[in-house]
Formats: structure tokens, sequence, C-alpha cells
């Protein structure tokens, strides 16, 4: 039994969203186990999207999580049964969500979805000092 870690890449050229998929995809071929006997029907999954807060970025100056690739993870998820919520901490950013998330094509992506789009700061979150020197908060 090999104790060695996986790594997987996926060449991807555009952000179409066939194309994002297919990569998601691809890489996801070499997961064990695979997703399904990970992520099972009805459970909660969370995932974290940089919306690149302070000044509202559009994806394409790569601040942001490009909503091609959130839909396709999302997608990904939502197709073995998960309820998936995905966020950032835009509330620290002082401006109003809303505006983020349609900047950011996150408002776009709930809507294709059904995945519930949260803010981490208004719905509670707070940042924990880690006990790792890099990243320093967890």
């Amino acid at each position: 039994m090999s104790t060695g870690a996986i790594v997987a890449a996926a060449r991807n050229t555009s952000y179409s969203p066939a194309s994002v998929r297919k990569a998601i995809e691809h890489t996801l071929e070499y997961l064990t186990p695979p997703l399904p006997a990970i992520v099972k029907r009805g459970d909660h999954v969370l995932v974290k999207v940089n919306m690149g807060c302070s000044g509202a970025r559009d994806p394409e100056l790569r601040y942001t999580t490009h909503p091609a690739f959130a839909e396709a993870i999302i997608t990904t998820l939502l197709d073995c049964g998960a309820l998936v919520s995905f966020g950032d901490d835009v509330a620290r950013a002082g401006r109003y969500n809303e505006t983020i998330y349609r900047a950011t094509g996150m408002a776009d992506v709930a809507n294709r979805t059904g995945a519930r789009l949260i803010d981490f700061i208004s719905n509670g979150a707070r940042e924990v000092r880690g006990g790792l020197h890099f990243p320093g908060n967890i």
C-alpha cells in the first residue's frame, strides 16, 4: 500500500462551464475514496470561495474565485446529494453584500445551482488564531 500523496491536475484554457466542469471531473477521478463515498445525500457541505471583498473585483482580475469554477465544484457536490452553502467573509469589507455577490458572479451561481450563498461574518463566524506558523489563522 502506497503512503504517498496523490496530486491531480488538469489543463484548462477557458472558463466555459463545460470546460471547467470537465477539468474538475478529471482531477476528482484520482480521489480515493471517490467523492460519492465521502459526500453522502443530505450531508451539509460548505465551500469557501474568495470574493476579493475589498473593491468587489471582477473574477477576471483573479482576486476572486471564478464563478465557473465555483459552480463546477458546487454542482459536483450537489450531484452527490449534498446540501451546499458557499461564501466568504464579505461583511468585513464594509460593503453591501449583494453588491459583492453580483460583481463576483456568485449571485448568479447561487441562482443557477440553488446553493445557499452566505456571508461568514453575518452568520456568526469569527477568526481563530491557529497554532501553526503558516497560515497564522484558521
